[in-house]
């Protein structure tokens, strides 16, 4: 884990004791209220996303991801958290990848008025946060309050 922000950040998608939960790369919504609090760890809130845009960031070409650090020497070292533009996929078709290498999605704990949750999306030159609907499946990223 990388201590960026006040939080804790996990450097893997979720894993137990170091290993990958289910081997997954892609979560529907529901599947992460079900992760949600575990060991409490928690999904970041649009706020704690989109803050680790105002930290010193590079898009790694060789990687395709973001590396996000307290300090631009830290990029790209332990002192730093990689989110790899993993893409996303579809209840409907699971076997589908979209935008992988690309564009990187990942949960937000937000949802809006009409309780669509939101998301990170990022690709190399740019970023936002949208609502998506509860069959997408998208990478995550816990964090753990200090």
């Amino acid at each position: 884990r990388i201590e960026l922000n006040g939080l804790f950040w996990d450097t893997e998608n979720f894993s137990i004791n170091n290993k990958l939960y289910f081997n997954k790369i892609y979560f529907t919504r529901d599947e992460v209220a079900i992760l949600d609090n575990h060991k409490n760890k928690r999904l970041p809130t649009n706020e704690e996303l989109s803050d680790l845009f105002d930290l010193c960031h590079q898009w790694d070409v060789q990687r395709k991801g973001v590396w996000f650090a307290n300090k631009h020497n830290e990029l790209g070292t332990s002192k730093s958290l990689f989110l790899p533009a993993t893409g996303s996929s579809s209840i409907l078709s699971p076997n589908e990848r979209f935008d992988i290498g690309f564009k990187g999605r990942y949960w937000s704990a937000n949802t809006n008025r009409v309780n669509n949750p939101y998301y990170l999306w990022f690709r190399d030159k740019n970023h936002d946060l949208e609502y998506g609907t509860f069959s997408q499946m998208l990478s995550i990223r816990l964090v753990q309050d200090i």
